[in-house]
């Protein structure tokens, strides 16, 4: 249920993918940073390309929702 536009995107420019966020520190003043580049895998087959890119990208969401919990909020219902 995740969108999968940045990683069509990425297959059909050869783009890389650096996820980006935006936190408020203890200070109240926000700070954004971008994560590691994401290294894409491409074969010839384009669904499976996208789902493996993906769970990439997802691994790094959950990785910034679990360090910065309190800021979280998704206006989409993903998990049931």
């Amino acid at each position: 249920k995740f969108p999968i536009g940045p990683v069509v995107l990425a297959r059909m420019t050869g783009a890389v993918i650096m996820p980006g966020f935006t936190v408020i520190g203890p200070d109240g003043k926000y700070k954004a940073f971008v994560d590691s580049i994401v290294d894409m895998e491409w074969t010839d087959n384009k669904e499976m390309d996208i789902k493996i890119n993906l769970e990439k990208l997802v691994k790094i969401l959950e990785k910034n929702i679990l360090k910065y919990i309190d800021q979280w909020y998704n206006f989409t219902y993903l998990w049931k």
